[in-house]
C-alpha cells in the first residue's frame, strides 16, 4: 500500500510540475495557445487535446520514476555511495526515456550530451544540498544525545 501511495503522490507531483513547466514555456515562446510539449511532439496527434492527455501520462510517469527511485535510499544494506549511484542510474535512465518520448530534445549527440550534463549538474546540486541537510541533522541529533 505504501508503494501505491508513493506512486500516486509522485504522479500528482509530476503532473503539476509538468503542467507548470508547459505553461511557463508556452508563455516564454509567445504562444497564443497552450502547448504541452515541443511542436515535434504535438504534431504526432490529430487534436491538441490528445497531445495534452499523453503529456499528462508522461508527466505522471516521470513523477513516479523519481518517487519510486527514492525507495533506493531506504535500503540500509547499501552504502550511501552505492545508493546514490543506483538512484542516479534509475532516475537518469527512466527520465531520459520519458523525455525522449515527450520530444523534449532531438535525438542527436549534441542534444543528448547537453541534456546529460544538465541532468548531472542538477542531480549533483540536489544531492549536495540533501547531504548537507542530513549532516546538519545528524550533528544536531548527536549534540542532543550528548547532553
Amino acid at each position: 500500500m505504501k508503494i501505491i501511495k508513493k506512486m500516486l503522490v509522485g504522479a500528482s507531483i509530476g503532473i503539476n510540475i509538468g503542467l507548470l513547466m508547459a505553461l511557463f514555456f508556452s508563455y516564454l515562446y509567445g504562444s497564443k495557445n497552450f502547448s504541452p510539449s515541443s511542436t515535434t511532439f504535438t504534431e504526432h496527434f490529430d487534436r491538441p487535446l490528445s497531445a495534452v492527455n499523453v503529456s499528462i501520462i508522461l508527466w505522471a510517469l516521470m513523477g513516479i520514476v523519481f518517487s519510486l527511485g527514492s525507495i533506493i535510499y531506504q535500503n540500509d544494506r547499501y552504502s550511501i555511495t552505492k545508493q546514490s549511484v543506483l538512484h542516479f542510474t534509475v532516475t537518469f535512465t527512466g527520465f531520459t526515456f520519458l523525455a525522449i518520448i515527450a520530444g523534449w530534445f532531438p535525438l542527436s549527440v549534441a542534444s543528448l550530451t547537453c541534456y546529460t550534463l544538465t541532468f548531472i549538474l542538477t542531480y549533483v546540486i540536489t544531492w549536495w544540498i540533501s547531504m548537507s541537510i542530513a549532516k546538519k541533522t545528524i550533528n544536531r541529533l548527536n549534540q542532543e544525545l550528548q547532553k
